[in-house]
Formats: C-alpha cells, sequence, structure tokens
C-alpha cells in the first residue's frame, strides 16, 4: 500500500515484505521542471512511516540525484550505505543487522559429486542483494528464509550467514576440516560415513567425513550450514548466488564436482536441535494468501472468484525465478502494461491466464497485468512444492496480512532449541 502511495515520489518507493522486514523508500528520482511536488511533506510523511515501524529513517537525496543514500552513525563520519536491510533473523531482536565478512582461512569442505541426471541444484545462499533494482539486479537469497534462518540459529551462527541451498537432494560432500554442521528444510536423508542422522539438529563432523544428502521425500529444498558459514566473497553486499544474472556465491553458478567452499576450522559448539513437532511439516498441497494489487480491478469478480475456488497444479516450468501454475484459465481486460518494478510473490497472469507466482530471483520489471502477490510465509512454502503439487488461493487484507506476519515472527522468537549431551 505504501508502495503504491510513494509510486510517484520515488524511483524505487519500495517496501519489500521478506520475513517480518520492510525496506523504507530510498531513491528519489528526477521529476519534470514543471511538476511541482512538496518533498519536505513527502519526506515527513517517510519519517513518520519509518518511526512507526520501529526502523530509522533514511536522510533524503536530492531530486535528481542518484547516489547511494548515507547514514551518520555515532562516530559523526558518514557510512555508505549500499542497500536494504537483510530480513530479520527469526527470533532476534528485529533491529538485528548483518554484514558478510570475508575470513582468511586455511580449511576448506570439498564439494564431491552432484549427479547430474537429476534436477540437483546447489549453491552458495545468503539473504540476498536489496537496494539493486535500479540497476536489474534482483534479489536472489534463500526460497525457504525460515529453514536458512533455523539452519544458522541452531549452528549459534550470524543471521545470514552463508549456507548452500540444496534443490532436490542427490549431493555428496567431504570435509577436510573438523566442523559442525546442520541441515534444515525438506526430508533429505543426511548420512555422514553411512550412518543416517536427523535434520535440524547439529552434528560434528571431522576432516575425512563423507557427508551425503539423498533425494527429498518431502519438499524440494534444504540448506545446509557450517559453524561460522562459508566464507565467500560477497558481491553487492551479499554472496547469495543469482545463477541468471552470473553474480554471488562460486562464480555466479551452481555448484560443480569439485568446487571448494571454503569454511573455518570450529572446535567448539553445542548440539542444538529443533524438536520434531516444533519442525515445519511440508505437503503437497499449500494455500497461498493473496493481498490485493492496485490492477486487481482489471479482474471481473467472476474472474476473481475463479481464482480463489479453484486448484492449480505446480507445472514442469517451476524455479527460483518463480512458479508457472496450471489450472482455470484467468481473463483480464487488458493484454497487458507498461513495464513495472515487480514485488516478491507477485502474481502475474499472461494471456494463457495460467498463474505465475514470482521469487526471489525474478526479473526486476514486468509487462503482465498481476492480480495481487502472495503473502511472504506462504511463497515460502510454495517454493518447497515440487511438479505436481497442488496450489489454492485465498484473498487477505494488508491488514491481515501484517498480522498474520507479526504472529509468526513471535511463534517462532518462542520455539526453544533443545541440546544434547553426548
Amino acid at each position: 500500500v505504501e508502495a503504491e502511495k510513494y509510486a510517484h515520489v520515488a524511483e524505487f518507493a519500495e517496501i519489500k515484505e521478506n520475513d517480518f522486514n520492510l525496506n523504507i523508500p530510498r531513491y528519489v528520482d528526477t521529476f519534470e521542471e514543471e511538476e511541482e511536488i512538496d518533498i519536505d511533506a513527502v519526506q515527513v510523511e517517510i519519517d513518520d512511516l519509518a518511526g512507526r515501524l520501529d526502523t530509522q529513517p533514511v536522510e533524503r537525496q536530492h531530486i535528481g540525484h542518484q547516489q547511494r543514500q548515507r547514514r551518520k552513525p555515532a562516530g559523526g563520519a558518514e557510512e555508505q550505505v549500499g542497500g536494504g536491510d537483510p530480513p530479520r533473523h527469526l527470533g532476534q531482536t528485529p533491529l538485528h543487522r548483518t554484514r558478510q565478512h570475508t575470513l582468511a582461512v586455511r580449511c576448506r569442505l570439498l564439494l564431491e559429486r552432484v549427479d547430474a541426471r537429476h534436477r540437483n541444484e546447489s549453491h552458495p545462499s545468503a539473504t540476498g542483494q536489496f537496494g539493486a533494482h535500479r540497476i536489474g539486479l534482483t534479489n536472489g537469497g534463500p526460497l525457504d528464509p525460515e529453514a536458512f534462518h533455523y539452519c544458522n540459529r541452531l549452528l549459534a551462527n550470524a543471521p545470514g550467514s552463508t549456507a548452500v541451498e540444496i534443490s532436490f537432494g542427490g549431493s555428496h560432500f567431504r570435509a577436510q576440516v573438523d566442523t559442525y554442521i546442520c541441515v534444515t528444510g525438506a526430508a533429505m536423508p543426511l548420512t555422514i560415513n553411512g550412518v543416517e542422522k536427523p535434520l535440524w539438529e547439529v552434528h560434528r563432523v571431522a576432516a575425512g567425513d563423507d557427508i551425503k544428502l539423498d533425494f527429498a521425500g518431502r519438499g524440494c529444498r534444504c540448506y545446509l550450514g557450517v559453524a561460522d558459514g562459508f566464507t565467500v566473497e560477497p558481491s553487492f553486499g551479499s554472496t547469495a548466488t543469482v545463477t541468471r544474472e552470473h553474480i554471488g556465491g562460486l562464480r555466479g553458478e551452481k555448484l560443480k564436482s569439485g568446487d571448494l567452499l571454503p569454511c573455518a576450522a570450529v572446535n567448539t559448539r553445542k548440539y542444538l536441535y529443533l524438536a520434531a513437532h516444533l519442525q515445519p511439516h511440508y505437503q503437497d498441497m499449500v494455500t497461498l494468501r493473496v493481498i490485493p494489487g492496485y490492477q486487481q480491478a482489471h479482474f471481473s469478480r467472476l474472474q476473481q472468484r475463479r481464482l480463489f475456488s479453484h486448484a492449480y497444479t505446480v507445472s514442469e516450468r517451476c524455479d527460483r525465478m518463480g512458479y508457472r501454475l496450471e489450472g482455470p484459465a484467468i481473463a483480464c481486460d487488458i493484454d497487458g502494461i507498461l513495464s513495472e518494478g515487480i514485488c516478491f510473490g507477485a502474481i502475474q497472469i499472461p494471456s494463457d491466464g495460467q498463474p505465475i507466482v514470482l521469487l526471489n530471483d525474478r526479473q526486476t520489471i514486468g509487462g503482465y497485468p498481476k492480480i495481487g502477490a502472495a503473502l511472504s510465509l506462504d511463497a515460502a512454502r510454495l517454493a518447497q512444492l515440487r511438479p505436481g503439487g497442488s496450489v489454492h488461493f485465498a484473498p487477505i487484507s494488508p491488514h491481515g496480512a501484517h498480522n498474520a506476519l507479526h504472529l509468526a515472527h513471535s511463534v517462532a522468537s518462542r520455539k526453544p532449541l533443545l541440546e544434547r549431551h553426548p
């Protein structure tokens, strides 16, 4: 709602809903000379919004300048701000901010093999790049932020530490250093030296140990983390891999057999785990709560009812960019729109009427009409669906979506982590 309110003012008046995090508009576009807008009044509204969201207001840029915003820390010197704040860590203070640090280490974890005959995809993942849509760079980051953040939380890592996102399973790693690992997310059987180990739990590994992940029985994305995280050189403020744009991670592409992932030797960690009844249970059906968009008026009541009353199936054309669904076609009274910015979870309706739900690696602009946007909590569950899974849509108001995010944050922060004593 706020993004639409300031759409005529900001180059990217983006309030990004991503796992309990809202980014205040940061860039101001140039206006035609004859256009008169009370920028000071707009800034007052933005600062007021920032105060109500319990975040720090951002200094206003002069109109026409496309520089990065600067904040002044307590010391008085200006600090360069390269992008939006990372998503809040589940169970941590909302204002906790993290930065990726590259460490010089001598130890490595060796990826032995990825079976290319299957749809396996593995790549380093972090919280993603924010604040770079103006140059055409999408966000990236973990498709399932809940599983990703629990992986780091169990390992007592800093929020946003780099882990490996594995899709569908079938991966084999070999450790070359003594450390601790944790695997969260989809039900991919984990074995260390042939001994099956539980997921959502911290395990000790020694140099030379074999780590294998079989193919997922439920869900399709899991996260392999190590103590203190993998050390990967950040790009645009993040180590997340965006293969479509060939940035981040290792060489900006998926991991291959023989790739080396640097990490530090760690000798002390608690053997924490998340109880089974508190773990997410992935199913073959999800309900996406849809926040209506301003283009909803171009879809008749009949077409909206059709969307919300029928089941759709995940097609084979699904990846980190988005999920194309198959089901009753939805008609729109316009064929297209002028290309505009696309938010996470946007539901596009192309000419064939089959909905497309856009995810982390989506394009930054598009010209298909959008009936709304999926709630980020539900989009994460959608990303755990395999082809053939069932999707239902349900409308939700912006106020209801806001409450759902706060409720999920509250519930997650209260989930206790238990400790084993070997």
